[in-house]
């Protein structure tokens, strides 16, 4: 049993995450990752005794990189500039290998009671680049702008194509590979645009 443990409980993680990204974790059971796993209850329940646990280790694992990401640029003391590109294309490139993070991010953070608020946070990451802002706004070289103004500004047009891929595809007859394109293009549009929107010329 020790030797296949690891095994059965990096499958059973991996189809977790499959099921939880693709329906939520409301509308998850243990039922539906067991089958997903093609394991059986009894054995999920043997290496996790619960859907939290399972979802607080799947979540945090999958998620450490999202923190990462986030600490790596956030809390460094390069220009404000740098930071926008660096964000967006890391980020860009994080949501390309879990396309569906997005969504069920927004979806979970919705949630009064999820316990992904006690994996993402981003008060600390967030409190240094407000003062960042502020200093700019202080010098002249930035319009006045809120932290959540411009959070949302970046945050919002990243993910945009990821939260509507399938309108993409339906609506454009988009196909994956153009869908790929469209990403790395905007790796560029995106800080281009919000650069061009805070500096003053």
């Amino acid at each position: 049993m020790s030797s296949n443990r690891p095994k059965t409980e990096d499958k059973i993680k991996q189809a977790a995450l499959r099921v939880f990204t693709a329906k939520g974790y409301d509308a998850t059971t243990t039922r539906d990752i067991a089958k997903e796993a093609d394991v059986n209850i009894a054995s999920l329940h043997y290496y996790f005794r619960s859907k939290d646990k399972l979802f607080s280790e799947v979540a945090g694992e999958t998620l450490s990189e999202f923190n990462n990401i986030l600490h790596r640029v956030m809390m460094g003391d390069e220009p404000l500039k740098l930071k926008i590109h660096q964000f967006v294309e890391q980020f860009t490139d994080f949501y390309k290998k879990h396309p569906k993070l997005p969504a069920f991010i927004m979806s979970e953070s919705a949630r009064n009671e999820s316990m992904l608020h006690q994996i993402i946070s981003f008060r600390d990451h967030s409190m240094v680049l407000a003062n960042q802002l502020e200093e700019l706004i202080a010098k002249g070289e930035i319009r006045p702008i809120t932290i959540l103004d411009f959070m949302s500004n970046l945050v919002g047009l990243m993910i945009f194509p990821f939260m509507s891929k399938h309108i993409f595809e339906n609506e454009f007859q988009l196909t994956e590979a153009e869908f790929h394109q469209l990403l790395e293009s905007r790796k560029q549009s995106i800080p281009n645009m919000i650069i061009s929107d805070l500096y003053m010329v």
